[in-house]
């Protein structure tokens, strides 16, 4: 398992895995790997049922929920992962990185769509107001939420935007 890990063969090292993770279910390092494997391989799905397992064996981890939103995210199942992100913040509220995650998750949200319209510019908003929020934390992730911000500052909607649809300011968009 080691060699294969070590020369980024990790198809390789699922099958030997799986079997030790029979013989061991408890052994966390096991599952991290496996996980791991599963992930860098492509089985995403895989990887989201080891991710759960690793949150029922540590449940106080908040890297184990973080992952489990990334797999949701690369899945395209938002509130899935946003879900995950809360519980991670529920572990430590003053850990930046959920909430730059979640800040992407807005603006991928958007990007799917792809039409730019208003309610799209709107999502942009939400998205630079998440990132601002995760700058303001001062944590490791302030400096990439500042790159972000620069981004998306043109993306949100204008004053044009909201005089056109007769939106005064402090008026809620859905």
């Amino acid at each position: 398992v080691n060699s294969c890990l070590k020369n980024k063969e990790y198809e390789k090292a699922i099958s030997p895995l799986e079997f030790l993770i029979e013989s061991y279910p408890e052994e966390i390092a096991y599952v991290k790997k496996l996980v791991l494997c599963y992930y860098k391989s492509g089985f995403k799905n895989k990887a989201v049922v080891g991710d759960k397992k690793l949150i029922n064996l540590e449940p106080n981890e908040k890297q184990n929920y973080v992952s489990l939103a990334i797999l949701y995210k690369d899945l395209n199942q938002f509130a899935e992962a946003k879900n995950s992100l809360i519980e991670a913040v529920k572990i430590d509220p003053k850990w930046d990185y959920p909430l730059y995650i979640e800040a992407q998750l807005y603006e991928i949200a958007v990007q799917n769509c792809g039409s730019m319209d208003f309610v799209d510019k709107c999502v942009y908003q939400y998205s630079l107001n998440t990132y601002i929020s995760c700058k303001n934390m001062n944590g490791e992730y302030s400096d990439k939420a500042t790159e972000r911000i620069k981004i998306l500052s043109n993306a949100v909607p204008s004053k044009d935007d909201y005089f056109f649809r007769s939106l005064k300011k402090g008026t809620k968009v859905k």
